[in-house]
């Protein structure tokens, strides 16, 4: 994105993990399992503002730091 070859991104990732954790771990020990659909946040981003292409940057090193090689 920041070198323009996309304009507009979701990011789901690393927010799966801890929910599908969350269901397995209820789902062993015979707990009540919420609906089938599980909601996963996310953020959408874009480069068309300085605010939008600064919010990218600064995830991007969040990501980074997590050990996440996305980027």
């Amino acid at each position: 994105m920041l070198n323009g070859e996309a304009r507009f991104s979701v990011q789901t990732p690393p927010y799966f993990g801890a929910p599908a954790v969350k269901v397995f771990e209820d789902f062993k020990a015979s707990k009540a399992i919420e609906p089938k659909l599980q909601y996963v946040p996310k953020e959408t981003f874009q480069v068309d503002t300085p605010e939008h292409k600064e919010r990218v940057k600064a995830r991007i090193e969040e990501l980074k730091k997590l050990g996440v090689g996305c980027c």
